[in-house]
Parts: structure tokens; sequence; C-alpha cells
């Protein structure tokens, strides 16, 4: 008989997540971009779009090949600039914003399956047991120092809008 096919290989590991990454994702939120880098870069791209039609004056080609022209230019930079502030506050409440509590729920599921893998997979479940023990008080107390460092960085932020 054939030898038996190979054992699929293990999945791959699940990302590891760090008190750093944390620090540089609440880092870029906090660090305001200057207004002025804003203002200049908003200018330069309605002065562009507005003379790519001017520019075009000295071609030979078709009115319609002009119009598209202009048209697919106009509409790749505005895409652009909406892109860019779309990425500008990426932790909001919009569909496309990073989904931070399923981040948590990964970065839970991977402490509970580091515990599991060091520990046994009896600290494991002493954590999940521990953790549904907290009570609405506590999870609320720590809703509002959260809510609080947030509210914080958010007025950071609209100062620095400001000036």
């Amino acid at each position: 008989p054939p030898p038996p096919p190979p054992p699929p290989p293990p999945p791959p590991p699940p990302p590891q997540y760090s008190a750093t990454q944390r620090h540089r994702i609440r880092k870029f939120l906090t660090t305001p971009v200057p207004f002025p880098l804003i203002q200049m870069a908003r200018t330069f791209l309605f002065a562009y779009v507005f003379t790519v039609p001017f520019v075009l004056l000295g071609d030979e080609s078709p009115l319609l090949a002009h119009c598209c022209q202009v048209f697919i230019l106009t509409y790749g930079f505005v895409g652009l600039e909406l892109v860019a502030i779309e990425l500008d506050d990426p932790f909001g409440e919009d569909a496309n914003d990073f989904n931070n509590l399923a981040m948590a729920y990964t970065t839970m599921e991977d402490t509970y399956l580091t515990m599991r893998d060091v520990d046994g997979p009896e600290a494991s479940r002493k954590l999940r047991e521990r953790l549904r023990e907290v009570s609405p008080n506590e999870r609320e107390e720590e809703n509002l120092i959260w809510n609080s460092e947030v509210t914080e960085a958010t007025e950071l932020l609209g100062r620095a809008d400001s000036c």
C-alpha cells in the first residue's frame, strides 16, 4: 500500500500585538497634522485641477478627449483627497474605521492562547472566569477612565486644530 499522505501544515500563529504597538496607535491618533500642511496640499490640488484644461489647450486632440482627461484627473485627485480625509481619523464610528473591538477580542484570544501554551489550560480557564466575574461597576469605572483618556486626546486635537 502507498504511504499515508503527510499531515497538513499547522496553521500560522496569530499575530502578536504588544504595548509598544498600542502606544504607536495612540501616538498616531493624538498627533495632529499641521494645518498649514493640509491647507497647502489642498491649494496645490485645486490649482493643479483647475489649470489642467489650460495645459491641454495646445494639444490637437478632439474636445471629447480633453474632457475625458480633465474628468479622470479631477476625479482621481479629488478622490485621493477624500481618502486622505477618511484616513485622517481612523478611530471612529464610521463603517471603514479601525475596528477597536475586534482588535481587543483578538488581543484577548492571543492572551488566552499564550497563557495556555506557557502556563497550561487551567490558567487560561481561570483568567476567562475572572474576567466574567468582573462586576458591571468595575467595568463602568474602567470605561470612565478610558473615556476620560480619549476625551483628553480629543481636546488636544481640538486645540491643535484651532491654532
